[in-house]
């Protein structure tokens, strides 16, 4: 009877095991369905600005600023631009160029466009080119292989020829968290030597024939862009061809004075802390010695002001680095005042201290090539490597 008894219990809990089993299969506490798992989709993605600038999906390079009234973000200064990670085959933007300042340098007027660099996962820069006028949508990276991919677009033309604003990034995939930023950041003050000036001219044995057209600049051809890459650092340039770092009592602007916006063409005032430089090269003076260089006061003018700007950068950033370049323009006098650079450089250490003279080659006729650019930004990122160690 007691055996028995046992065996009919132990059917009786096994068979409920059956039946809350069977019932619990494809639920939650035995009444709640259970979700299937997510599906990974990868639908085209589109992001704009409406609500402000991107940060999470986007890497902006150089000063950049964002309009409420157009829900764009201009990147007019030279080789600002963009970064973005995506998983598809193609990524289209909406820009729009505009004219910032008509005839400046005397530039052809219709051959002004903005000339733009594209690298596709750490690739060499290919060139595209926007006309001036309406929105245009345009594909800056197409038919790629299906898969992950990083493109990097940076404005190759200064801030003077034509302006840029980006409205809209388009990929057929979904975007993704953009790669981790350089740790080392540069900052650059120059003229049309840092703005690539004629960067793009034949590079026969003359040096190439110089023309006013924003199709022969070539802002990413520099010698600071070239440093910045060897480096592995970001680069923020400010830089306008033509422009001195004195007025000497003539007037109108300087380097110096426009250093406090976004932009050399204007716009609002620059956060500085929005950019920590870790070091600031700056390559000023060609164009004073040319305009104004037979002056009585002119090498005490120009080195009191070299001075100053150095205390004006030194408010912003702290006592970092500061690099003065020079040598590069083989232009008339320009040459024969180098020694005037050096004394500069010799005068505002001792005063300041943590300032640097980096004199280069001269180049074969007046503005230096893509090729002697480079040449001249492995000088130069040599000797940062060495400051920034020390």
């Amino acid at each position: 009877m007691r055996i028995g008894r046992k065996i009919a219990i132990s059917f009786l809990v096994l068979l409920l095991c059956i039946v809350v089993v069977g019932c619990g299969n494809g639920t939650e506490n035995g009444n709640t369905p259970v979700p299937p798992p997510p599906v990974e989709t990868n639908e085209p993605e589109t992001i704009d600005f409406a609500s402000g600038i991107d940060e999470q999906k986007i890497n902006w390079y150089g000063r950049t600023e964002y309009s409420v009234n157009t829900k764009s973000v201009y990147v007019n200064n030279t080789a600002s631009g963009f970064e973005v990670k995506f998983n598809g085959t193609q990524l289209k933007v909406t820009f729009r160029s505009r004219t910032v300042q008509e005839g400046f340098m005397d530039m052809d007027p219709d051959n002004a466009r903005t000339y733009l660099g594209v690298s596709v996962d750490g690739g060499e820069y290919k060139r595209i080119s926007i006309a001036r006028g309406q929105k245009v949508t345009m594909p800056v990276a197409a038919k790629l292989a299906e898969g992950e991919h990083t493109v990097t677009v940076r404005k190759s033309t200064e801030a003077q020829v034509c302006s840029l604003e980006v409205f809209e990034l388009a990929a057929d995939g979904k975007f993704l968290p953009p790669p981790v930023k350089p740790a080392v950041k540069l900052e650059f003050y120059g003229d049309s030597i840092t703005a690539g000036m004629n960067a793009m001219k034949a590079e026969d044995e003359s040096g190439g024939k110089e023309l006013r057209t924003s199709e022969q600049q070539d802002g990413l051809g520099t010698y600071a862009f070239y440093a910045a890459q060897q480096m592995q650092a970001q680069a923020n340039m400010f830089c306008v061809s033509g422009q001195r770092l004195s007025h000497y009592g003539a007037g109108g602007d300087t380097i110096p004075s426009l250093a406090k916006y976004t932009s050399p063409a204007g716009g609002a005032e620059w956060d500085f802390e929005r950019y920590r430089a870790d070091a600031v090269i700056i390559n000023l003076g060609t164009n004073d010695v040319i305009a104004y260089g037979a002056q009585a006061n002119f090498r005490t003018t120009l080195k009191k002001e070299y001075k100053e700007f150095v205390e004006y950068l030194r408010a912003r950033y702290g006592d970092v680095p500061v690099i003065v370049v020079y040598g590069v323009y083989k232009y008339r006098n320009v040459l024969e005042y180098n020694s005037l650079f050096a004394e500069a450089v010799t005068e505002i250490n001792t005063a300041l201290g943590n300032v640097y003279g980096v004199e280069l080659s001269p180049t074969a006729s007046a503005h230096p090539t893509r090729a002697e650019a480079s040449a001249y930004g492995e000088v130069l990122a040599t000797r940062l490597t060495e400051i920034l160690a020390a």
